[in-house]
Formats: structure tokens, sequence, C-alpha cells
């Protein structure tokens, strides 16, 4: 039985005045004094059951955290929690009946909040983060475990090697050794997020719920830093989207702010920032980086973050490429690959607009520029870019008609400038010009080349 005589928290007071306050205008009488004091008595109840919450909340040991461990405590907290919600709802039935299961469950809701508060949000977020990781590892190599676990959510993913080193892999390796402790693990994990759902936490919790979701991503997404030569995006979205509805079935979040669609707006952006901080390598090791090129146009087609993929990739370019310690030729190799590269990313250009104003700048500030282009046409040593180009027949027909140049392999397909795009051309020539007239256009004038 509860302890009655504790002090009564500002919570639970605030809840016993609103189911007062539902008694105001009423005629004093014996029934209204009798439900008085039957809500007086839930309220002492409460007061009780918060002590009680407060001292199992103060008994965490969050020195687990990071470690195995973490799972099967705090599986054990919101056990003792479930257990003491059961106890005050049956109390409070026994003192008020049904009628006042509403006035119960609201005096309830005020207290939960204490039971995931401080350390004890800190450890939920890693006991999440951990059994998301777990669970998402065992879908992916051992699909059959968890084949119809919940009704109605597909958790069979393409299948991988269960020998790869990964974020989370010790843990993993220790909880999920067996097939019979992934099968408990996910067992247990659903009954957790039951709970939380239950014991109507998730309203102050989602915070740490979605910070344990935002490392699960970055985790996934860190995975496939540099690996360029196939698509990972898509791949990356599938897996995360499974795992987020399943969140949100046991969570019982269906709503228009689901985690299933933030997950996949978090997944864009944390990709999206990785592969612009690779950018410059990418081009570096284009064509073979192609697939790469791909999954960032995706990103910024979904983000609309054009600019800013424009702006970091100059200022990398600068640090990295605008220096003395690079001759021309490479300065030459880096921009010609830039320009194919960009143009892929951005048809309209802009990117390559942006990008490229410092690098044009620099190449005429060195005296061997035309010397090193000349030389990359004429060369026929099987390492000149522009002579493979030209060789291969690359470049787009062209015509030169009054000063303009026409593209006659884009006329039927010609796109007017983004509106972002009209502040940094100085001409319609720029876009649809070939890799080598950019070259040529680096000088006001052609004569730099017939001198």
């Amino acid at each position: 039985m509860f302890n009655a005589c504790e002090p009564l928290p500002d919570a639970a007071l605030s809840a016993l005045v609103q189911q007062v306050k539902l008694h105001n205008g009423q005629r004093p009488s014996a029934v209204s004094f009798a439900a008085t004091r039957i809500e007086t008595r839930i309220d002492k109840l409460a007061t009780s059951c918060s002590a009680q919450l407060m001292q199992l909340r103060d008994s965490l040991d969050t020195d687990c955290i990071g470690e195995a461990s973490a799972l099967p405590r705090f599986s054990a907290y919101l056990n003792a929690i479930d257990a003491i919600q059961q106890q005050f709802m049956r109390e409070a039935r026994t003192l008020g009946g049904d009628a006042h299961s509403a006035g119960a469950q609201m005096a309830w809701n005020a207290l939960a909040f204490q039971a995931f508060d401080g350390e004890a949000a800190r450890l939920l977020e890693e006991w999440l983060y951990l059994s998301l990781t777990c669970v998402l590892r065992v879908a992916k190599t051992r699909p059959s475990l968890l084949k119809n676990r919940i009704d109605g959510i597909r958790l069979c993913l393409t299948g991988i090697e269960d020998d790869e080193e990964f974020p989370g892999s010790a843990v993993y390796a220790q909880v999920c050794g067996s097939d019979e402790q992934a099968r408990a693990l996910f067992d247990e994990f659903s009954a957790g997020c039951q709970h939380i759902s239950k014991l109507h936490a998730l309203e102050y919790t989602r915070g740490h719920v979605l910070r344990a979701l935002d490392r699960l991503i970055a985790d996934q997404v860190q995975v496939q830093r540099q690996q360029w030569e196939t698509r990972c995006l898509d791949k990356l979205h599938e897996d995360i989207q499974h795992i987020a509805r399943l969140l949100d079935a046991l969570l019982s979040t269906c709503t228009a702010e689901s985690i299933a669609a933030y997950t996949g707006n978090q997944l864009y952006q944390l990709f999206s920032a990785q592969r612009v901080g690779e950018l410059f390598s990418i081009i570096v090791d284009y064509p073979d980086s192609l697939a790469a090129i791909d999954d960032l146009r995706a990103c910024v087609e979904r983000l609309g973050n054009m600019r800013t993929v424009a702006h970091s990739l100059r200022e990398s370019i600068e640090r990295r490429l605008l220096h003395p310690g690079a001759t021309t030729n490479d300065v030459l190799m880096q921009y010609i690959s830039a320009i194919r590269c960009l143009r892929l990313l951005d048809p309209s250009s802009t990117v390559l607009e942006i990008v490229a104003r410092p690098i044009r700048a620099y190449l005429r500030q060195r005296d061997d520029t035309v010397a090193c282009i000349v030389r990359d046409m004429v060369s026929e040593d099987g390492e000149s870019e522009l002579f493979e180009d030209m060789a291969q027949g690359m470049q787009p027909a062209q015509q030169q008609r009054e000063g303009v140049i026409y593209d006659e392999d884009c006329l039927g397909g010609w796109q007017p400038l983004p509106i972002e795009a009209k502040s940094v051309y100085r001409s319609a020539q720029r876009r649809d010009a070939d890799v080598l007239s950019l070259l040529v256009s680096i000088y006001d004038t052609q004569d730099v080349f017939v001198h």
C-alpha cells in the first residue's frame, strides 16, 4: 500500500486543482463532497506514487551508458515503472471506481515526467540507440529471425556479412551473439517501447528519442564514408525508414509528426553534409566516383542546398588546390574534372560558375597556363584530358553565330536559368560551353593562344 503522508508535489497539486475546478458552480451536496474526498485520496495516492518514482529514478546507474548492460538495466527500469502505474490505477479504482478513472489517469500523466527526467532521459536515449543499432544489424544479417515479429512491419532488409566492423559492434556481439539472444533482445525492445507508449512518456522524452535516431543515422552514414563506387543513398533511406516505421508502430506515433518523416529528412541532411565535405576528393577520383555524384544530386534536389554545396566546394578548392605547391597542370586537370562533375550535379551550372571563379582568376596569374593548355590539346601520349575528349568526339557540336554559342544537341531540351543563377552568370555562353571553350575563356581574348 502506498504511503499517503508525503507532501503534495506541484504537478500533482495542479492536476488536483483542475479536477476541483470541474465542480465550480455546483451547489454543495453530499455527492459533491464525497467526490471531493475521493479525489483527495487519489491525490494522496499520487503523492506516494511520486515518491516511489523519484526513488526509483535516483537509483538508476548511468555509468553503464555505452555498455551492453545499459539494455537490461533500462528494460528493468521500464518494467518497474509499469508495475507502479498498474498498482496506482488499481488502488485508484478501489477508492473511486470507474467514475474517477479519468481523474486518476490525469494524475498519473502529471507525474509520469518525473520517471524520465534528467539521467533517466539520458539512459532512455542510450537504450533506444543501442537497441535500434542491434535490431537493424540483425535485420540485415539474420532477417529470418525477425520475420513477422511485428504485424504489418517488414524487417527483412538486404543481407550483409556479419563479420564487418560497425558502430556498436561490441555491444551487438554481447547481446546478439546467438539467435536466441537476438530474438530475446527484440522482444524486450518491443515490450519496452510499448511501456513508453502506455506510460504516456513520449511527450516528455521525444527529444531524446530523436537524438537516439540521429546517432543511429549518423552511424549508418559514417559507414559510407569514402565509399563512392556504388550508389548507397536509396538503400540507406530504405533501411532507416524500415526502422522508423517499426518505432512508429511500437510507440503508437502514427501522426503528421511521425518518426519516419523525421528520419527521412535527417538522413538526407547528414548524408549531404558528409558528401559535400568529400566533394573535392570525389572530383579528384572522377569518373570512378560517378555514383557519389548521383547520390549528392538526389540530396540537392530534395534539400535545395545548391548554393551551400557551391560555397563549401569553393572553400575547399581555395584551401587545397590554389597554392604554390600545386602545379599549373594539376590545377587545370582538377578544373576539367570539376567541370564534368558539377555539370552532372547541377545541369544549370550554377555551382560550376561559383566554384570556377577563383580557379580561373588563379590560372590567369600563372605564367605557364597557356602553354599547359596548348600542350594538353596537342598531346597524344594518352594522358591528355583535352586530347582524349576531342579524339572521342565528346565535345558537343557547336556553331558560332553572331558571337553566341549554340549547342545543337541541347536545343530541344533548353531550360531557362534558375533564379538563383542569374546573379552569377556573365553570359549564356558560359553555361553551354564545352570544356575547351571554358579553358580558352579564362582569358578575355584568344590572342594569347595565337602568340
